[in-house]
């Protein structure tokens, strides 16, 4: 009789430890994609834009793992602080954000992740802005597999 539970009790154990690994697949996968598409977007914005330099694709990625911890962390203050004159324009310069985190971005990187300039950079965030949205939403369907 003991012995019949001690089955039971192993063959729960291993589905339970199998739903948990199914259930953290299902949340890394799409951060992983979602990482993999950012970077592809920021490399192909340096091979379009002469003002931004991505030496290759690690830096790319590296560029990439530093603007989500700048999102996360800076990207609020930033915000705020910059309220004022996207309330005026509209929202028209909220993609300033976007490049001060771009300008935070190259001056970690320096030699091998450049921005130069103010306004292109400007086109630049939009046109990663943009594919990001529409990638993310091709791959990810609105985050889900």
């Amino acid at each position: 009789m003991e012995k019949i539970k001690i089955v039971k009790y192993n063959a729960l154990k291993k589905e339970v430890i199998k739903e948990q690994k199914w259930e953290l697949s299902k949340e890394i996968m799409p951060f992983i994609i979602k990482m993999a598409i950012n970077t592809l977007v920021l490399f192909l914005a340096s091979k379009i834009f002469n003002s931004l330099y991505i030496k290759d694709i690690f830096y790319a990625f590296l560029g990439v793992l530093i603007i989500n911890v700048l999102n996360r962390f800076l990207r609020p203050l930033l915000v705020f602080l910059t309220l004022p004159i996207t309330l005026m324009s509209l929202g028209l310069l909220y993609p300033i954000v976007n490049v001060l985190i771009l300008k935070s971005v190259s001056f970690l990187l320096k030699p091998h992740f450049m921005l130069e300039g103010f306004i292109i950079p400007f086109f630049i965030s939009i046109f990663i802005s943009l594919m990001n949205i529409y990638l993310e939403d091709k791959f990810l369907k609105g985050g889900k597999l």
